[in-house]
């Protein structure tokens, strides 16, 4: 999918959510944030033009990692940020997921938000399960132990993938939130167990 004519065509918008908005997320991740603290670090990867992290920036969390392969939706979110005079320690970062092993350094996150990220790449014509479990591995490195993975899916099988023996963390919450389009989204929020 050529992600960067996707984001060029959003032209009548300065954000866009595939799925879910922050105000539909919020009754979720405020609870979770405010146990981590507001200087806890989060990374949003395949953020695209979310405004997750600039709704969570303005909620007084500051340490937020914007990651995304397009550099147009990268381009995009830092000029609108820098506009806003909103950047301070909130970072927008172009790069491939399955380079992040070998950029970010190991349990560097208290808290991973993957809102749709999974599912693109499980829906891409050229991604194929292993990919997957790449992509997963490597959010499972850069995630400190104690800290939780929050998956946003349109999918409630996505959860075998998070279950995979691979992983020690555990699901401690799943819920599930219609949208306005009558669409049900599931949310899966896993903790890393203590190595």
């Amino acid at each position: 999918m050529d992600w960067d004519a996707k984001f060029e065509a959003l032209t009548e918008c300065t954000y866009f959510d595939w799925y879910l908005s922050f105000a539909q997320l919020a009754p979720f991740l405020t609870p979770l944030l405010a146990a981590y603290g507001l200087e806890c670090e989060i990374l949003i990867p395949g953020c695209g033009l979310s405004d997750v992290g600039v709704q969570l920036h303005a909620s007084g969390y500051h340490n937020i990692t914007n990651l995304d392969s397009s550099p147009v939706a990268i381009a995009r979110m830092t000029a609108t940020q820098t506009a806003e005079r909103a950047t301070d320690a909130m970072e927008f970062v172009c790069l491939d997921v399955f380079q992040v092993p070998a950029v970010i350094p190991p349990s560097t996150f208290d808290v991973i938000v993957d809102k749709g990220l999974l599912d693109a790449l499980l829906c891409a014509p050229t991604t194929n399960v292993e990919d997957t479990f790449t992509y997963l591995r490597a959010m499972y490195q850069v995630l400190r132990s104690g800290g939780t993975f929050v998956l946003v899916t349109h999918s409630p099988t996505r959860l075998a993938y998070l279950e995979h023996a691979q992983f020690s963390w555990k699901l401690i919450r799943q819920s599930t939130v219609t949208h306005k389009n009558a669409r049900s989204y599931h949310l899966f929020f896993c903790v890393k167990s203590h190595v």
